[in-house]
């Protein structure tokens, strides 16, 4: 039963993540993230139980809520989970708080379809830099979020209750 609730709270993660066009989600915009990246909020100690236990899903769900880079336009560098491992700023926190502003999109990076990362942290994020350049294709069109336990990149109840079961 715990493994369907874990479950159920991911798809409201998901609702959010993937910008669903429904009331809830534009009530919990503004009201619960107040249009902040949602990876990166702090849990509000005064929060409801219901918003605490979606907050909580977050880190199971940066590595299989996937950023597939179009434009980059969409995906913030280092706050959104595009690479595959999380986001970047928890993997390379002393470096993200020196370099570069935190909301800096992945489209900064590209330039007529291909990586270019600026010369000043190109020095700092060379295993990031060789992981985008080796496994990220840049894509046509606007980024897109992809639900990985779901063979069809949506969200789906049972795929996400068996992944979470696995593991």
């Amino acid at each position: 039963m715990e493994a369907v609730n874990h479950a159920a709270n991911m798809r409201h993660l998901w609702n959010i993540i993937s910008d669903k066009q429904t009331l809830w989600v534009q009530w919990g915009k503004l009201n619960l993230t107040r249009e902040r990246n949602i990876w990166k909020i702090k849990t509000p100690p005064d929060c409801s139980w219901s918003w605490r236990s979606i907050l909580k899903e977050r880190n199971k769900a940066t590595t299989i809520a996937i950023h597939c880079i179009g434009d980059g336009q969409r995906t913030k560098f280092w706050l959104d989970p595009w690479l595959g491992t999380g986001t970047l700023q928890d993997q390379f926190l002393e470096v993200h708080d020196s370099l570069c502003n935190k909301n800096v999109r992945v489209a900064s990076m590209i330039t007529n379809g291909r990586w270019t990362f600026p010369k000043h942290i190109r020095v700092h994020i060379q295993e990031i830099a060789r992981q985008a350049e080796e496994y990220i294709q840049i894509g046509g069109g606007a980024d897109e979020v992809v639900w990985t336990p779901s063979m069809h990149g949506e969200f789906n109840l049972k795929d996400t209750y068996e992944a979470i079961r696995k593991t």
